[in-house]
C-alpha cells in the first residue's frame, strides 16, 4: 500500500529537478562515493531495519529478506560505482587531435 499522496510525489519530483544541474556537475568519483556510503548503511547501520520491513512488506522469511534487500541493495550500490570507475577508467585522455 502505497502511503506517499499526490503533492508528495509532486514534491519529491520538484525537489530534483531543482538539483539537477548541480548533481550533473558533481564529478563522478563524488557521486559513486554518495552510492558507496548509501551501500555501507545498507549493511550496516540500517541492516536490520532493511530486513524487517522486508520481511513484513514482502511476507519474506529472515533468510530471503536478508538476500533481497541487505545484500542486493548493497551489492548494487557497489557494483554500479565500479562499473562507473571502469568505464571511466577506459576512456581516453584526450581525442584524437586535440593539442590542448
Amino acid at each position: 500500500m502505497a502511503t506517499a499522496d499526490e503533492q508528495s510525489v509532486h514534491d519529491a519530483i520538484d525537489a530534483a529537478l531543482a538539483v539537477q544541474d548541480q548533481w550533473a556537475a558533481t564529478p563522478w568519483w563524488d557521486r559513486a562515493a554518495i552510492f558507496l556510503r548509501a551501500a555501507d548503511l545498507a549493511a550496516g547501520k540500517y541492516r536490520d531495519e532493511l530486513v524487517a520491513t522486508t520481511m513484513l512488506g514482502q511476507s519474506k522469511t529472515f533468510h530471503q529478506a536478508e538476500i533481497e534487500a541487505t545484500c542486493e541493495v548493497a551489492d548494487f550500490f557497489r557494483y554500479n560505482a565500479y562499473n562507473a570507475q571502469k568505464i571511466y577508467s577506459d576512456q581516453p585522455q584526450a581525442l584524437q587531435g586535440d593539442t590542448t
